[in-house]
């Protein structure tokens, strides 16, 4: 019985889709799935093709719930991968929204049984049949975004993040849904250290019309504080530069993160991180909290080339309130390695020459550089022979003999 009436039912699926009746269609699974045993439904799915049966299939896996043992549900989320890697476009169109709450079904699900992985490729796949305009925004982003980042796949939605949206398909879609996609975007942006894209996802979350808190809104704001330190040193994110009000991010919140955005010095930065507390050492924004705590440091030797030309790493070190000399030459050697900064380190001497917009400065201040370089070596080699002239034995029975010489014990080699 369970066969024949799956067998039924077949028949008037094939025949609806035949005929492109796919409202009629809808209507006639809606009534049968309910009547429909585990059994018969079995059958049925058997004989539905993902590519000649995509509106049938779409509906029943949204209307059927997986079962809890570990086989169904794989075969449940097989079939669903396998729909949106090879669904029919035309067909697709006729049950949007039906596609696009199933994606969200799996995507939930995926995530529960921890294998977000799975789904990376079969929603990105859906996203491109859904609609071949990159600026077109469905619910499905949001989910793909999500199911990325939790799978640490970032780099697989770059070809679908770097797109601005354009249009919203409002099926299945609210504004914390585009809101979320924004945080999500951001979060990626920032985790293959692209940070001003990753900046710009975070304002446009931020500027987002929304008149009440929220918690998307307020781990935006912590992000992009952050992402704002790294790119502009110690800067808070104006709340001008985004346009939101004070309404979306609480008073204490603001204080908290603005104050870790404008703490300069070693004393001021510890009593801003204890006064986040807990909740800046979530595992997230912990490790992006290290990067901003780095960029403090880079932002304050860059300030350094506005003045100086040439500068010892002691020098340095002491200017940006930096822990030691090896420090100074960890940061400057990263800066030049991610092109932040461009300078010639003479690790023999200690010296480092910034060479910022070289092409643009005068003969004469290279020239005068090359002096300081030169003034620079001859220091150097006037400290060498001073130390060795203290502890030399002539110099030890000079300041010791007790004569009208102008060598005395308080006299400085070097001068």
């Amino acid at each position: 019985e369970e066969k024949m009436n799956a067998e039924e039912l077949l028949v008037q699926v094939n025949r609806l889709t035949g005929e492109g009746k796919f409202g009629t269609l809808k209507g006639v699974l809606v009534q049968s799935l309910a009547g429909l045993q585990g059994g018969a439904l079995g059958i049925l799915l058997s004989h539905l093709d993902a590519v000649q049966n995509t509106f049938t299939l779409t509906l029943i896996l949204l209307h059927t719930a997986p079962e809890s043992s570990v086989v169904q549900l794989e075969e449940w989320i097989s079939r669903v991968s396998n729909l949106f890697h090879n669904a029919n476009r035309d067909h697709l169109q006729s049950c949007q929204k039906e596609a696009i709450d199933l994606a969200k079904k799996y995507s939930e699900i995926l995530l529960s049984v921890e294998q977000a992985r799975r789904g990376v490729l079969p929603l990105k796949s859906l996203i491109h049949l859904l609609n071949d305009d990159p600026t077109v925004f469905t619910a499905v982003h949001t989910e793909f975004t999500k199911l990325c980042l939790k799978s640490k796949l970032c780099p697989l939605a770059l070809d679908v993040i770097e797109h601005n949206i354009c249009s919203i398909v409002k099926e299945s879609c609210n504004p914390q849904t585009v809101m979320a996609y924004q945080y999500y975007k951001g979060r990626i942006f920032s985790v293959l250290k692209d940070f001003p894209r990753a900046l710009q996802a975070f304002k446009l979350l931020l500027a987002y019309p929304c008149d009440c808190q929220s918690a998307i809104i307020a781990e935006g704001f912590k992000f992009g504080t952050l992402v704002n330190i790294i790119l502009n040193g110690n800067k808070k994110l104006e709340k001008t530069e985004v346009g939101f009000g004070e309404v979306k991010i609480s008073s204490k919140l603001a204080t908290l993160y603005d104050a870790l955005a404008t703490a300069n010095t070693d004393e001021a930065i510890a009593s801003a991180v204890a006064a986040a507390g807990d909740d800046l050492q979530e595992s997230n924004l912990n490790g992006l909290w290290g990067q901003a705590l780095n960029a403090k440091k880079m932002h304050r030797i860059k300030d350094l080339t506005t003045t100086y030309v040439t500068l010892s790493l002691e020098k340095i070190a002491s200017c940006a309130g930096l822990s030691s000399n090896h420090e100074a030459l960890r940061l400057i050697t990263e800066m030049v390695n991610t092109g932040f900064l461009c300078a010639k380190v003479d690790q023999e001497r200690g010296v480092v020459q910034f060479l910022d917009e070289m092409q643009e400065k005068s003969k004469d201040v290279v020239a005068l550089q090359n002096e300081l370089m030169d003034v620079a070596t001859t220091y150097t080699q006037l400290r060498k022979a001073n130390d060795s002239m203290e502890i030399s034995e002539e110099y030890q029975r000079l300041i010791n003999k007790d004569t009208s010489s102008l060598v005395t014990t308080d006299v400085d080699m070097m001068e």
